[in-house]
C-alpha cells in the first residue's frame, strides 16, 4: 500500500511538473502571437502616417511639376532655396549623379542634385535611402520602398524610420536599381496581409485579368507596369535563379528571363514584353516551400523603348 500512495504522489507530481511546463510554452507562444499582431499594427500605422503626407503634399502642390532637390554628403536634402543659401556662404560644387552620397572635393562643399517629385521630398528628408512608392491595386501593397546598395538587405527588418521592425521595409534586391533594365523589390509575407502579404492574390488568373496593372512611382514619375506572369519558385540550386537576370541585360539575358519566368507562370497570360522594355519584378516569401518565393513580374508601359542596338 506505502508503495503504491508512494507512486501516485511521482505520478501526481510529474503530472504537475508537465502541466506547469505546457502552461509555460503556451504562454510563451502567446505572447509572441500577441506581439507579432500588435508591432505588426503599430508599424502599419507608422506607414499609413507616411502614405497621408505625401497626399497631404501632393494636394498642396501640383505633383505634375517636378522639383530640383540637393544631397549632402551627410545624407541631408536641401530644397533649391536652401542650396543658393549655402552657396552665398561658402563653395559649392554641384554635381549630377545617381549616388546619393558625394565626397568632399578640393575643399568644396560637394552636392549631388537629383529631380524629384514635389510630394516625396519630405519623405527624403525622413530617409535618405527612400527611392519610390509601389502600389498594387485591391491588395494591401501601399508602400515606400527603399535602396542601399553597399548593403542590399539592409531594412529586411528595420522600418522607414530607422527602427528594428519585424515587417521590415520593401526594397531594391542587390546588382540593380529602380533605373535598371531589370530590378526586383523584395517585401515580407506578413501574416496579418500587410506588406507583400497580398502578393499571393495574384496565384489566381481571376484576380490578375482585373488587375494587370500596378504602379510605382520613382522620385521623379509615376510609371505603371503590366504583369505578364506569376510564378512560385524557391532558392535551390535547381531553381530558375530570377533574381540574378535584373541590373542591365543584354537581349539573350533578357529573352532568357522572359522565357523562364513564362514557363514557370500559374497561368498564361498571353503578354509578353519587347526587349527594352524595363521589367519589375516583386518578390516575397511563399510556403509551399521552406525557401519557397513567390514572384509577380510586369514591364513598364511606355510608347519608347530604351535603345539597346549597342547592347
Amino acid at each position: 500500500m506505502a508503495k503504491n500512495k508512494e507512486g501516485k504522489k511521482k505520478g501526481s507530481a510529474l503530472f504537475v511538473i508537465v502541466m506547469i511546463i505546457l502552461a509555460g510554452v503556451f504562454a510563451v507562444a502567446l505572447y509572441n502571437v500577441v506581439n507579432y499582431y500588435v508591432t505588426s499594427s503599430r508599424n502599419e500605422a507608422g506607414f499609413e502616417e507616411l502614405r497621408e503626407l505625401t497626399e497631404d503634399t501632393a494636394e498642396a502642390e501640383n505633383d505634375e511639376e517636378t522639383i530640383e532637390v540637393y544631397f549632402d554628403d551627410e545624407g541631408n536634402v536641401l530644397t533649391e532655396e536652401e542650396y543658393l543659401k549655402l552657396a552665398e556662404s561658402g563653395k559649392v560644387t554641384v554635381i549630377e549623379d545617381e549616388g546619393l552620397y558625394p565626397d568632399e572635393s578640393d575643399g568644396d562643399k560637394v552636392l549631388v542634385k537629383k529631380v524629384i517629385k514635389p510630394s516625396f521630398l519630405k519623405l527624403l528628408r525622413i530617409n535618405r535611402y527612400f527611392t519610390g512608392w509601389i502600389t498594387v491595386p485591391n491588395t494591401n501593397i501601399d508602400y515606400p520602398v527603399v535602396h542601399t546598395p553597399d548593403e542590399p538587405e539592409h531594412y529586411l527588418r528595420i522600418d522607414f524610420n530607422d527602427e528594428p521592425a519585424t515587417c521590415g521595409t520593401p526594397f531594391v534586391g542587390d546588382g540593380c536599381s529602380t533605373e535598371s533594365d531589370s530590378f526586383v523589390i523584395y517585401g515580407h509575407n506578413m501574416n496579418n496581409d500587410t506588406m507583400f502579404g497580398t502578393l499571393d492574390y495574384y496565384k489566381e488568373e481571376d484576380f490578375w485579368k482585373k488587375n494587370k496593372e500596378f504602379t510605382f512611382s520613382s522620385l521623379y514619375e509615376d510609371n505603371t507596369y503590366t504583369v505578364f506572369a506569376a510564378f512560385e519558385t524557391e532558392i535551390s540550386s535547381s531553381a530558375f535563379p530570377y533574381y540574378s537576370f535584373v541590373g542591365d541585360l543584354d537581349k539573350e539575358s533578357f529573352d532568357e528571363l522572359v522565357e523562364n519566368v513564362k514557363e514557370a507562370s500559374m497561368y498564361d497570360t498571353k503578354l509578353e514584353p519587347e526587349y527594352g522594355q524595363q521589367l519589375l519584378m516583386l518578390s516575397t516569401c511563399s510556403y509551399h516551400s521552406n525557401s519557397g518565393r513567390f514572384v509577380v513580374i510586369a514591364y513598364k508601359n511606355d510608347d519608347t523603348k530604351t535603345d539597346k542596338k549597342s547592347k
